[in-house]
């Protein structure tokens, strides 16, 4: 019975070990979102990004907009504005800084309380644009995500 009790013991210590190890890493690490996730509901704009369709991808995402702020959804309007703050790193869309100024006003609004813990969801395979559009660079003047 002894040896039992020792067993349990070193399988305790090993799993005290594995949470004293798991505990000291920094926790900006374990918070951050992994590149290319984005939240299931905007799985299908970011497809639609994906297959180089811009035009098409902009007015799903000004119809998302639209349903998230008529059911009073700031988790949704930060949710896609954090998503397509990604898109315009990435590739600069004329509509889509409109698209972001709406959500911005939208969050401005009296009934909506801001979260300030998200950050642009990265695009996870944006297409190069196919409407004459002019891909961002670096620090562009016409990039409502930043501040």
């Amino acid at each position: 019975m002894t040896d039992d009790i020792e067993t349990r013991f070193e399988d305790i210590e090993r799993r005290l070990a594995a949470l004293e190890a798991a505990r000291s890493e920094p926790a900006a690490e374990t918070a951050a979102t992994p590149v290319g996730v984005v939240p299931a509901w905007l799985q299908p704009l970011d497809d639609l990004f994906a297959s180089g369709n811009p035009a098409r991808a902009i007015a799903q995402a000004e119809k998302l907009r639209a349903l998230a702020y008529a059911a009073s959804s700031t988790t949704q309007l930060e949710e896609l504005q954090a998503y397509l703050s990604g898109v315009a790193r990435t590739v600069a869309y004329p509509r889509l800084t409109q698209v972001l100024a709406a959500i911005e006003r939208n969050l401005n609004g009296p009934q909506h309380v801001r979260r300030t813990d998200l950050r642009p969801f990265p695009a996870s395979q944006v297409a190069p644009p196919v409407d004459g559009s002019v891909a961002a660079t670096g620090d562009s003047t016409g990039d409502a995500g930043e501040d």
